[in-house]
């Protein structure tokens, strides 16, 4: 039923294929949406990567004779985001992998489409919540976790007259149960949507029409800007990261500050610093860069095979970024988070289905 809908859109026409374009627009989600949703102030950046990723390998699942394809489009993906973005580190790549595996089988061995959409949006996002809970763990090690348990207590003796070490709230429970919740919740989602992907694509066919007429008449607003070169961020640049220094940096203050905190915080939190600062020298420094060298290696051996494929889903990358550029111009009306789900929601379905050739044709991007 899904690939009689395709038949009659513009993403079949000339060489375009259905599996390619939905090839395209994952690999184009993993090597350069992130970036444009964090130029672009979107929260939850890595939840709507994700919940792309099982849009995507639904779409893919539903179109192809056989699941392997699934594998083909998951290499693709794979090496072209180490060609776009070389900096990548090891484990987006592994995610990406698993992502694929996980769709390989889930679809391999449930017939009912909805509900093996479903599932994978379940697994998919479940363990992207947990892993980085995992590498969080590995880095600080438990000290992390107790000092977030520490500094619940001591909120609940400042502000709570009965607050005790017996009935204290273990803060970092909540936290990783809240973040953890998140993204099962946006699995659970985006799996929704994607088993129902091909009705949502039929209803909102009417945005393509617009857009494409848009681009005959050169529409001057869906012009994307140059996008400023992407610098490799540190890792003490990045947000997480920032959070927990300054987290420990209040801690070791209230650990000499509070004579009820434990004497021992200090000396825990300095140490935790630095077992942190030798593991990611030895992974970031040491092992990641031979890892990516030799993967990277072995995609480049592999990568004559998929040339053609390649070459097509890099070229697509400019009218893609045109159409994002479109879609934020088109909700500009719109005032803060309002502006967010129509702008994801007419993007998706132009990015699937708008009539690129025209593009071409015109020359607008």
């Amino acid at each position: 039923m899904f690939r009689e809908n395709f038949r009659h859109s513009s993403i079949l026409e000339k060489e375009f294929s259905t599996i390619s374009r939905i090839t395209a627009l994952w690999a184009f989600s993993e090597a350069a949406l992130g970036g444009i949703l964090h130029a672009l102030r979107i929260p939850f950046t890595g939840l709507f990567i994700g919940g792309s990723a099982v849009i995507f390998l639904t779409l893919i699942a539903y179109s192809a004779e056989r699941k392997s394809t699934l594998l083909k489009a998951t290499f693709i993906v794979i090496l072209i985001k180490a060609m776009v973005s070389p900096h990548t580190p090891l484990n987006a790549y592994f995610a990406v992998f698993l992502q694929g595996l996980f769709a390989y089988v889930i679809f391999s061995f449930i017939s009912n489409k909805k509900f093996a959409a479903l599932l994978l949006g379940f697994v998919s996002l479940t363990y992207s919540a947990f892993q980085r809970v995992f590498v969080l763990t590995v880095l600080f090690g438990n000290t992390l976790w107790e000092s977030i348990d520490t500094f619940g207590i001591y909120l609940m003796n400042e502000f709570l007259s009965n607050g005790s070490a017996d009935n204290a709230i273990q803060l970092s429970y909540i936290l990783i149960g809240a973040y953890g919740f998140v993204h099962i919740s946006g699995g659970i989602f985006f799996g929704i949507i994607a088993g129902n992907i091909h009705k949502w694509i039929i209803n909102n066919s009417g945005k393509v029409k617009e857009f494409n007429e848009s681009v005959i008449r050169k529409d001057e607003s869906i012009l994307l800007q140059k996008d400023k070169t992407k610098k490799k961020r540190k890792w003490w640049k990045k947000k997480s990261n920032i959070v927990v220094l300054i987290f420990a940096a209040l801690m070791m203050v209230l650990s000499y500050t509070n004579p009820e905190l434990d004497d021992n915080l200090f000396y825990n939190i300095i140490f935790m610093l630095i077992r942190s600062i030798l593991i990611m020298y030895i992974w970031f420094v040491l092992l990641s860069p031979v890892i990516i060298r030799w993967v990277k290696k072995y995609l480049m051996k592999k990568q004559s095979h998929y040339s053609k494929e390649v070459e097509t889903i890099l070229g697509l990358f400019p009218y893609f970024k045109g159409i994002i550029n479109y879609s934020w111009e088109q909700t500009k009306r719109l005032k803060n988070y309002k502006r967010i789900i129509p702008f994801l929601k007419n993007s998706f379905i132009l990015l699937l289905m708008a009539d690129i050739e025209s593009y071409e044709e015109n020359n607008t991007i």
